[in-house]
């Protein structure tokens, strides 16, 4: 099983009141200690590419890099600021002062899970102006012997192709952040994920549990998800201590 994981993180322009200062980077390293936990899959270090910066050339140069990998799963993250096109009907991240479009993430993999932390309001380009922490139960993972990347692998191997997308918000909202948590987003994503015990948990029903648990806990906003709905199985998240 050939698997690659590539977290992009922009925090924005320094200097500016929405720049956000080393909390992209936190919300990658999060993601990243999450997937080389029991619970997120057991990934290898070299497995996963991490890349927080404000150089969009950066940036594709590092989807290409994956996308001509020929891998067989691909987990792919972005961290930071974005807003939705209200002309190309797409979600758009920024990176630096220049923008990425989600159909550059598209088609990195035939399995592939993809998670975007950003907000989604929607703009018309040419009025576009200024845009405006996480620790997890993983301390017993040395003491627990099972495979887990063999299972996550098996999870993989049971499913048909397949692109997945979590969205931190639905179209026209904002994506919550604060010094505390991170994106919020993110941080209640990975808290279930690595809280899971007892069952082997794919990424919708991870989501599914996310989205309630935001919305009991009053977060104002609504996280939304594409996936295929004639899947009989879906890409893994969380594999159960006790599963």
């Amino acid at each position: 099983m050939k698997r690659r994981a590539l977290l992009i993180g922009s925090p924005g322009i320094p200097g500016t009141k929405t720049y956000l200062e080393d909390m992209t980077k936190n919300d990658l390293t999060k993601i990243k200690k999450y997937l080389m936990s029991n619970n997120g899959g057991k990934w290898y270090d070299n497995e996963i590419l991490l890349l927080d910066t404000n150089n969009i050339n950066e940036v594709k140069s590092y989807i290409e890099h994956v996308r001509n990998e020929n891998n067989d799963f691909v987990f792919c993250a972005f961290s930071g600021h974005g807003w939705y096109d209200g002309n190309r009907y797409s979600r758009v991240f920024e990176i630096g002062k220049s923008d990425l479009y989600e159909s550059d993430f598209r088609q990195l993999s035939k399995k592939q899970l993809s998670i975007f932390d950003s907000c989604a309001e929607v703009y018309k380009p040419e009025i576009l102006t200024e845009n405006r922490k996480f620790e997890a139960s993983i301390s017993m993972d040395s003491l627990d012997t099972k495979n887990y990347r063999e299972i996550y692998n098996n999870e993989i191997i049971k499913c048909h192709q397949q692109d997945i997308s979590l969205y931190s918000s639905s179209i026209n909202e904002l994506s919550h952040t604060d010094e505390d948590l991170g994106g919020h987003f993110i941080h209640y994503l990975l808290n279930v994920g690595a809280s899971n015990q007892m069952k082997n948990l794919d990424a919708i029903d991870t989501f599914q549990i996310t989205k309630e648990q935001m919305k009991n806990d009053r977060r104002s906003q609504t996280p939304s998800s594409s996936f295929p709905k004639s899947a009989r199985n879906f890409l893994p998240f969380s594999l159960g201590r006790y599963a």
